[in-house]
């Protein structure tokens, strides 16, 4: 939560500007949960589409968070959303605007992608179109 705030301040780009998230998402249901609980702390009651993006590059630890930068700035580019793959049965504890299995055209400028490693490494980046 707190990376995400400092990514937002830092980029000068409040909450409401963000029109994607790409969540860290690891499909474990502790961490899932505590992300979605951090994106409402950050975004409030209705935050921008998320589109968890390991299902399609599965999980390359250190590479993570420099292919699912890809992954976003390839959405801005195309003005689309890619999906969560194999999006089944959406957990109460995680009651967002996941774009489930199949992507979803959609005009944003920018993203935010997130990244938590082991022991407390997190980071947020904010990408935009100029």
């Amino acid at each position: 939560m707190a990376c995400s705030r400092a990514a937002l301040d830092d980029a000068r780009v409040l909450p409401r500007e963000i029109g994607s998230i790409n969540p860290h998402a690891s499909s474990t249901q502790l961490n899932d949960a505590n992300e979605v609980m951090c994106i409402r702390s950050v975004f409030g009651g209705t935050p921008p589409p998320v589109s968890g993006t390991k299902p399609s590059t599965a999980h390359p630890l250190g590479a993570t968070a420099a292919m699912e930068t890809a992954i976003c700035a390839l959405a801005l580019q195309n003005q689309w959303i890619p999906p969560t793959l194999h999006h089944r049965t959406q957990d109460p504890a995680c009651d967002i605007d996941v774009v489930p299995n199949t992507g979803r055209a959609h005009r944003f400028c920018r993203a935010m992608n997130n990244a938590f490693g082991f022991g407390g490494a997190n980071s947020s980046l904010i990408l935009g179109l100029p």
